[in-house]
């Protein structure tokens, strides 16, 4: 709830588990870091028009303080825009590891990109 101090429990393994609270803000983090590198790295700064949207968002595992993490992207669907025909959209799973190559987010992304040759 708003305005309670922080609650650490202990999970299965001994770690040190913080209440939804600060969960949500290392998930907004990775979600954050995902978007950086996605943006940075993978999608034309020239190409990309606008993003519809994302899908199937998921936090399988927790990002922890002192994680390194990467990004991992894979083109599922390529479609030429048919009302548009110089656009084409691209649908790409993306996955945010942490350095054991856990999955600590993982989402599918949908983005209208320009075409090089219509």
């Amino acid at each position: 709830m708003a305005g309670e101090e922080p609650h650490e429990s202990r999970d299965g393994h001994g770690r040190t588990q913080e209440s939804a609270t600060r969960t949500l803000s290392d998930d907004d983090f990775a979600v954050g870091a995902a978007e950086r590198y996605f943006f940075d790295h993978y999608l034309s700064q020239v190409a990309s028009l606008a993003s519809p949207g994302v899908d199937e968002l998921r936090w399988p595992a927790p990002v922890r303080p002192g994680d390194s993490l990467r990004l991992r992207t894979e083109i599922v669907e390529t479609r030429r825009s048919r009302s548009k025909p110089g656009r084409g959209m691209v649908r790409t799973r993306a996955e945010l590891l942490n350095q054991h190559d856990q999955i600590v987010l993982s989402l599918m992304a949908m983005n209208l990109l320009r075409l090089r040759n219509p």
